[in-house]
């Protein structure tokens, strides 16, 4: 895929951007949500520039039973209390984002690597492992971003050595991060399913694409929306299996025959959920 390189300007833009942002925090002044926007642009930009995800574009997998689990957010007590509720002999599955906002992202990291989990890189996993290989600014330290508390889980802050922080991390949890695919092809008795972090965009044309070959595809032309992407679940395509999704915060659990979407607010919004999809049952638990 080829991506233009946006214009001088624009990237300054993008820098002015962020200027203002700490100015208005220094402040205790509110933030406009244009320059979040446009932050958040740079952020995007800066993955895409040849920074997207290590693990495999699509990865594939077939189980009896799995337990699919939403954007946990550094929220360890969450994550070992629904755990406790989910048998110990089902695929543990990841929708992505189980870093940054919560407190304990080395907690979780450490529990779904003792749970054997398998799953898909969310957005702000990508931030996180960019920071740590050198390749962003200090933009994933915004508050909405939430990357100070991940780095404090690992006992470092964010004005410590390169050398520090990657001292702090694990070899096995950036490994684990970065196996994660982009999309999951992920059979369960028998009924195949989609997961991607964001769902699936539907401002591409995707005439004479096939309905098996639409995620692929997507995830090789526009793998920034499959992470990043604004994609409303009621709004989702029919590609002929369900497709289970994050990244979007709900109320409760959206349940259709054709998307998924299990993103409850963990660390995200007041009184955010934990929720975990069962399958083949097509049922929820929530913590």
């Amino acid at each position: 895929m080829s991506m233009k390189r946006p214009r001088k300007n624009e990237l300054e833009r993008m820098k002015h951007a962020g200027w203002l942002i700490r100015q208005h925090e220094a402040r205790g002044l509110d933030v406009p949500a244009e320059l979040y926007e446009l932050q958040g642009e740079a952020v995007r930009l800066g993955v895409a520039h040849g920074k997207t995800q290590r693990g495999p574009l699509v990865g594939r997998h077939s189980t009896d039973r799995a337990a699919v689990v939403g954007d946990i957010h550094g929220e360890a007590d969450k994550l070992a209390a629904l755990l406790a509720r989910i048998e110990t002999d089902r695929t543990l599955v990841v929708v992505g984002d189980l870093c940054d906002r919560g407190p304990a992202t080395r907690r979780v990291l450490d529990q779904l690597l003792t749970r054997g989990a398998i799953g898909v890189l969310g957005n702000h996993d990508q931030v996180f492992l960019c920071w740590l290989d050198g390749d962003l600014d200090r933009t994933w330290l915004l508050p909405h971003m939430g990357g100070r508390a991940t780095l404090a889980s690992y006992g470092v802050s964010a004005d410590a050595a390169p050398t520090a922080i990657d001292a702090a991390v694990p070899a096995s949890h950036r490994e684990f991060l970065g196996s994660l695919a982009l999309a999951l092809d992920l059979e369960v008795a028998g009924t195949h399913y989609w997961v991607v972090h964001a769902g699936l965009p539907t401002r591409h044309s995707l005439e004479g694409v096939p309905f098996e070959e639409i995620v692929p595809f997507l995830a090789r032309e526009y793998p920034m929306d499959l992470m990043w992407g604004q994609n409303d679940p009621e709004a989702a395509l029919s590609i002929g299996r369900p497709v289970i999704m994050g990244h979007t915060p709900r109320a409760e659990p959206l349940l259709t025959d054709h998307v998924i979407a299990i993103d409850t607010g963990c660390a995200t919004t007041r009184g955010g959920r934990l929720t975990a999809l069962l399958l083949p049952e097509r049922t929820f638990i929530t913590v």
